[in-house]
């Protein structure tokens, strides 16, 4: 028996070494896979170069012939944490594999977390501060603020309560990382069930806020144009616009937020600083990943394009999702 709890002792203190570890170079991404001769290609969501896939894990794999029955050139939507280089993409941990090329206008905005099932349908999104339950076929919509969350090992659970004329409903949503498969044959790496008093539904579960992957962390001028404009954005609205200082070598930063104005505009509000005054741009999210400039500026001239960068942008705290 000590010998037991000796063993026990050492694998809780080294069990996070027993799972493998992200690369800090890991993002969170998403795309299109295609199969081609003897290998894979990826292409990012809003962005239109295809690049190499250097290492793709057997489920993909197999999930991609399952889903187009061994034919080359189908579009497979994939999301997933990603490893990415001049020599291509390497997919460490796949979240979600199905869909197409329409699954890249999926933005989920708003949403951290999606939970949603069949039989009968249901969907409980977690935005911000709040719970939401969506029950179709009963025609309900329930709201749960401040919804509290547990983690028991690797399964998470929020719990929301609702009072209504003195009485209470309770909310309980799971979601752990078990394989799921919903009724299109989608295949998800998260399982998801709700509880509403004693109704009980499962499902799948997903990520949310996807428009912030269509970003870049940095956006640069083309090496050929005559300028050093750069734009850096963060995953809290913040940004800085890097120009020149006049006619020489010094740069500038400036500080201000962003915010994307429907699918295709980033509006741009920079602070401004005596003798500098506050400034408005914006801009147009081309198909390739580009912002365009709107109008002429005075010191950039017109017809401005950045050119993002390979990191995309991410969410401000993923270690609060399963």
């Amino acid at each position: 028996m000590r010998l037991l709890i000796t063993l026990l002792l050492m694998l809780l203190s080294t069990g996070c070494q027993l799972l493998p570890s992200r690369p800090d170079t890991a993002v969170y991404q998403r795309g299109i896979l295609v199969q081609r001769g003897d290998g894979y290609r990826f292409r990012a969501c809003a962005r239109q170069e295809w690049q190499p896939v250097r290492e793709l894990p057997t489920l993909v794999a197999a999930e991609y012939q399952r889903q187009h029955s061994g034919l080359a050139e189908m579009p497979l939507y994939v999301e997933g944490f990603m490893v990415q280089d001049e020599n291509g993409w390497q997919l460490l941990e796949p979240r979600l594999l199905g869909g197409g090329l329409e699954a890249c206008v999926q933005h989920l905005t708003g949403v951290r977390l999606l939970g949603i099932g069949g039989a009968p349908d249901w969907a409980v999104r977690l935005e911000g501060s709040r719970m939401v339950l969506e029950l179709p076929t009963q025609r309900r919509r329930l709201i749960f603020s401040e919804p509290q969350l547990t983690r028991w090992g690797q399964l998470w659970q929020w719990h929301g309560r609702l009072s209504r004329s003195g009485d209470t409903l309770d909310l309980l949503f799971e979601v752990e990382p078990l394989p799921c498969r919903d009724r299109a044959g989608h295949w998800y790496a998260l399982t998801a069930r709700a509880d509403l008093e004693g109704e009980l539904f499962s499902g799948c579960a997903r990520y949310g806020d996807l428009q912030l992957l269509d970003l870049a962390t940095r956006y640069d001028m083309p090496v050929q144009a005559r300028g050093r404009l750069s734009l850096l954005l963060r995953e809290d609205g913040s940004a800085r616009l890097v120009e020149p200082l006049g006619q020489g070598t010094a740069l500038q930063a400036r500080s201000g937020h962003w915010r994307l104005i429907g699918d295709h505009s980033l509006l741009l509000e920079l602070e401004g600083k005596p003798p500098q005054e506050a400034e408005t741009l914006l801009w147009r999210r081309q198909r390739d990943g580009r912002l365009v400039l709107i109008g002429e500026h005075p010191r950039y001239g017109k017809a401005v394009a950045l050119d993002p960068g390979m990191i995309p942008l991410q969410w401000r705290d993923p270690e609060r999702l399963p």
